[in-house]
């Protein structure tokens, strides 16, 4: 996982943002990876029932298994429930 964390930070640094499909992750939220359904708002697609159409390419961080994927394909992802 070291290594895998060690990726997301270069790939911060060089300006990209990244973004994670699943609910609650406590090592992205360290890392300020954003949750998918936070990228409408920065304009990089829309919102649909738990699915994301980009509007451009974007990087998905998957933890599980420890890679970065580009894509600009749809993506469905789990909602976040907030508890207030």
């Amino acid at each position: 996982m070291i290594n895998f964390i060690n990726k997301i930070k270069d790939f911060q640094k060089e300006g990209k943002i990244l973004f994670y499909t699943t609910k609650g992750n406590p090592t992205a939220y360290k890392l300020m990876v954003r949750h998918i359904s936070y990228a409408d708002k920065m304009g990089y697609g829309d919102i649909r029932n738990n699915t994301f159409y980009p509007n451009q390419e974007i990087y998905i961080a998957d933890f599980e298994k420890q890679e970065i994927l580009k894509t600009d394909k749809k993506i469905e992802f789990e909602a976040i429930k907030f508890l207030i």
